[in-house]
């Protein structure tokens, strides 16, 4: 009987840790929110992972294109995904312009969530003031899809 019972424990700590090991390699979806709370978490390093969000707003500075989470992208709940010039073109190619590809959809992007620091323009000019956003930088088109349906 004693014997049975070790077998049996000897089975469950197999199985848990079977499990255990499963949901280590098995990526967890982040939403923003999660996103800008560990990002800020572990700054200056950022968290690695696979971002989940709804472009609601897309703006453009410098080399780079913006999906946003919010219609502001100076929210605090905002997640960014930077996009460099190069890669834009290269999604255009394949989907057509940003705004009718991205706008209102669903995608995931895998990638590390960083807290930036972006400095706010007065008549073209950067002024003192400034604020964090939590940006994931994609330069490779492969890192961001759209989730199937997903709008």
């Amino acid at each position: 009987m004693a014997s049975r019972i070790k077998a049996l424990c000897i089975s469950f700590a197999l199985i848990a840790g079977y499990a255990s090991t499963v949901a280590a390699q098995t990526p967890r979806l982040v939403e923003p929110v999660q996103a800008v709370q560990l990002a800020a978490a572990t700054r200056p390093y950022g968290f690695s992972g696979v971002f989940s969000l709804t472009v609601r707003s897309i703006s453009t500075r410098g080399a780079f294109t913006f999906l946003n989470s919010e219609l502001d992208e100076r929210d605090i709940r905002n997640l960014s995904v930077a996009i460099p010039a190069k890669t834009v073109q290269k999604l255009q190619t394949q989907y057509g312009p940003v705004e009718a590809a991205f706008l209102g959809k669903t995608i995931l992007v895998s990638g590390v969530a960083k807290q930036v620091p972006v400095s706010l323009l007065h008549d073209g000019k950067r002024t003192i003031s400034s604020f964090l956003q939590t940006t994931v930088r994609a330069s490779d088109p492969k890192k961001i899809r759209f989730v199937a349906g997903g709008s």
